[in-house]
């Protein structure tokens, strides 16, 4: 018992100490033989329970896996102080013998079986065995050569110590030398730069250098002559700088007019195809180019390539910005301003040639820009400069000393006298005139873009118009002149119906019969004049309207009020004055179809006054209308008493033979030609006379001869009844003729028919029927006087009676007088006309 605590304490002691593997395996092979020796106690009692249960971890243990386990004994000591407080130590003796014994069986076991293992164990650890002294052999050789070669070692250490301050030194070189190479560099780069005018590059590059040769701790010399050097390129870049900005604004001059031009072609694109669209969309008529609808408006009528050029496509603007960053660095920004600007200054002065700010009379600029080509030429190249000054001022404000809106108000106040009076005195031809007004126009809306005041050049465009006006009036009077030479005063006759129609559209002629139904030839009741004036009103009409289209946008009311005076006054003072003036000088036939003429010029002047009220879509009224229509009245009294002449002169050829015995049987021969004479008259020269007028005249001219006729019948004497049978005759032949010229005999016309007209001769034939009766007795009845003799007074009637009968005695009764009228009957209805 107190050897198995000796082997305990023994393996215990061993174990806390650390041992190696070989000590466990003693100890272990100790304790087996231990427990073999000692025989425990079969009858001796156990332990408690539940040391027996603390045990049964070492039944399923390895015991040498246990005696290598640093936790045996500590796990073992607990067991036993517990079996020590509980007296079971002979039970727990007990156990571990059992235990013991068991395990010595498992390892014998064990042995026996492993032992072919264990001599094939034995015969390998022999050859380890060998080969470690082999290897022992060769770690013997290894360890001297190490000591050789840490000598070896220790010289090569030494060396490269040595080696390394030389490569410290030749890095220190190289840096020297990089940097110095660097240096070189930059001043090379930098004289490259300046020979190629990048002088912005060339001051960076001397501010680099700068820089490093700072940084240097050795003195060379070439370095401090690169050093001296820097302030002298320094000002060779200032000086460089500002020669180059020189020749660049000197080579600009080019370019100026190639800019505006540009955009003056743009806008002349723009212009048709803003015309375009808004045919198309009548909503936007009244908005011009560059008003806010139209530019808002653009990207919809314009393809990509139709927008207006950038300035930047023309000039490139580098070499003034590098320059203000070249003076900004060298902080000599006052110096760039004063050079800069003095050489805008002359700039200006140039491109102004032969315009001289300080001349009052310019007159070699006079007569430089009376050629279109030369006024534009001169202001392309100077809204080119001011679109130019006006970026400058935007980009480079602090640099520009004058505003280039101050500029320009001040130019274009001493050019503007010289272009109006070129307005006033040098545009004399309509194609100039136009061409003037496109140059002014698109030069306008270029000032308009670049928020330049263009109100001179907008009091140009008004005075332009103005100028078309009155030459397009003048040209309209010399063409009308031609018309009226050329103007036969005859009906115009039509061969085709594609010139029929033509002239029915031109000169709002109305004809609403179909083609078929018209026959050719076809004559037109006015002459070639009127279809030709009609004609030149339209063009007159539209050439004024079309010069309004484009660039008018300001005061429009005032503009078609003009155009409205205009067109009034070109009716008025050419076509309406040429009516009045010919009334002296023209024959019956001209003075007819003048007539007629004048009722059509009167519809033309109403249709032009709706076509103008359409056009400016207000209410129009013409002065010529009235003029017209006054001319026209003027013209009717003027043929009415031509017509009297000529019928007072047909009576010079009236000679009666009152007492004559012979009967005639057809009328007098200058009766016939009285009739004669009228029917050639109102069936030609009268037949395209309105019906009114038409029917006027004959009632002036039958109520004339009837007068005439009754005169030359008082006026005799003594008439033979042979006599008043011829002049019945005759009478009556003058009657028919006034039935076939009568217009109104298949209808009533302003309350007058065939027989009104038939009436003229009233009077006179009672007189003839109361010669015819030769006596006075009807004539006393006073049923029958009313009846038959109402127009002839009773002492006319005596004296009427007197004259075919000498043998007749006066009444001696009173005949009572119906008061019947006097005078004509055509008087009463002229009167009432006139008065209306």
């Amino acid at each position: 018992m107190t050897r198995w605590w000796i082997q305990i304490r023994d393996h215990s002691t061993d174990l806390k100490e650390g041992g190696s593997n070989s000590a466990h395996l003693g100890v272990s092979l100790y304790y087996i033989r231990s427990t073999k020796m000692s025989k425990p106690n079969e009858n001796g009692g156990g332990g408690g329970g539940s040391s027996f249960k603390q045990l049964s971890f070492l039944n399923e243990s390895d015991p040498v896996t246990l005696l290598n386990s640093n936790n045996y004994l500590d796990q073992l000591v607990p067991i036993i102080k517990s079996n020590i407080k509980s007296n079971t130590i002979p039970e727990l003796l007990e156990t571990l013998n059992n235990e013991g014994l068991k395990k010595d069986d498992e390892l014998t076991n064990n042995i026996n079986s492993n032992e072919v293992n264990i001599r094939t164990t034995t015969t390998e650890i022999a050859s380890i065995s060998k080969n470690a002294s082999t290897i022992n052999e060769q770690v013997l050789d290894i360890n001297d050569h190490l000591s050789k070669t840490s000598s070896l070692t220790i010289q090569k250490k030494f060396q490269m110590l040595a080696l390394k301050k030389n490569i410290n030194k030749i890095n220190e070189s190289i840096i020297l030398i990089n940097k110095i190479l660097q240096i070189l560099e930059l001043t090379d780069r930098t004289h490259e730069l300046i020979k190629n005018d990048k002088f912005f590059n060339a001051l960076k590059n001397l501010n680099d250098l700068d820089a490093l040769n700072k940084d240097f701790d050795k003195d060379f010399q070439f370095l401090q002559n690169i050093n001296d050097s820097i302030p002298i390129m320094k000002n060779l870049v200032r000086d460089e700088s500002i020669s180059l900005v020189k020749r660049n604004l000197n080579t600009l001059d080019t370019k100026y007019d190639k800019i505006s031009l540009a955009y003056y072609d743009k806008f002349t694109q723009i212009l048709l195809k803003w015309d375009q669209f808004r045919q198309k969309n009548r909503d936007f008529d009244k908005y011009k180019l560059n008003s806010s609808v139209e530019i808002s408006l653009r990207d919809d009528y314009l393809n990509k390539d139709d927008h207006l050029p950038q300035v930047y496509k023309f000039i490139d603007f580098g070499f003034i910005y590098d320059s203000f960053l070249i003076f900004k660095s060298l902080d000599q920004l006052p110096f760039l301003k004063n050079e800069f600007n003095k050489e805008l200054n002359l700039r200006r002065d140039k491109i102004l040639h032969p315009f001289l700010t300080n001349d009052l009379h310019n007159e070699q600029f006079k007569k430089y820009i009376i050629s279109n080509d030369n006024l534009k030429n001169f202001l392309s190249k100077l809204i080119g400069f001011l679109i130019f000054h006006d970026l400058m001022s935007t980009k480079l404000p602090n640099i520009i000393n004058q505003k280039t809106t101050d500029i320009w108000e001040n130019l274009s106040a001493k050019i503007y006298p010289f272009l109006k009076e070129l307005v006033a005195n040098g545009l004399i031809e309509t194609q100039k005139i136009l061409d003037f007004k496109s140059i002014i126009g698109n030069f306008y809306l270029i000032l308009e873009h670049f928020n330049l005041s263009g109100d001179h050049f907008y009091n140009l465009l008004i005075m332009t118009f103005k100028k078309f006006s009155q030459i397009s009036t003048h040209n309209f009077k010399i063409d009308f002149q031609k018309l009226t030479e050329e103007d036969d005063s005859m009906p115009m006759a039509i061969y085709d119906i594609g010139l029929y129609r033509k002239i029915s559209n031109i000169s709002w002629y109305e004809d609403s019969r179909s083609e078929n139904e018209i026959k050719f030839p076809q004559v037109l009741p006015f002459s070639t004049i009127y279809p030709m004036t009609c004609a030149q009103v339209r063009a007159y009409i539209t050439h004024q309207t079309g010069f309004l289209k484009d660039y008018y946008k300001y005061d429009v009311e005032s503009l078609n009020k003009l155009v409205i005076e205009n067109v009034d006054n070109l009716l008025i003072s050419v076509i309406n004055s040429y009516f009045k003036e010919k009334l002296k000088l023209i024959t019956r036939e001209e003075l007819s179809q003048n007539l007629i003429n004048l009722e059509y010029f009167l519809i033309m002047s109403k249709e032009v006054n709706k076509l103008l009220s359409r056009t400016f879509h207000t209410d129009v009224n013409l002065k010529a209308i009235n003029a017209i229509s006054d001319t026209r009245k003027i013209t009717e009294r003027e043929l009415f008493v031509m017509v009297d002449g000529k019928v007072e002169d047909l009576m010079d050829f009236i000679d009666w033979d009152w007492q004559t015995t012979e009967l005639n049987k057809e009328p007098n021969y200058f009766m016939k030609d009285v009739g004669d004479f009228l029917k050639n008259m109102f069936t030609s020269t009268f037949s395209n006379l309105p019906l009114s007028v038409k029917t006027l005249l004959l009632y002036r001219v039958f109520d004339l001869l009837a007068i005439r006729f009754l005169e030359n019948l008082n006026d005799q004497s003594k008439i033979s009844k042979q006599s008043v049978q011829n002049f019945d005759i005759d009478i009556e032949y003058i009657e028919t003729v006034s039935r076939e010229l009568n217009p109104s005999r298949d209808a009533a016309i302003n309350g007058t028919s065939r027989e009104s007209l038939q009436s003229m001769f009233l009077q006179l034939r009672q007189c003839i029927n109361l010669l015819k009766v030769g006596h006075l007795e009807e004539y006393k009845d006073q049923t029958t006087r009313m009846r038959k003799y109402d127009q002839i007074k009773p002492d006319d009637a005596v004296q009427l009676i007197k004259k075919v009968s000498n043998e007749l005695s006066t009444p001696n009764t009173p005949i009572d007088s119906p008061d019947p009228s006097g005078g004509s009957k055509y008087a009463k209805f002229y009167k009432f006309r006139s008065n209306a």
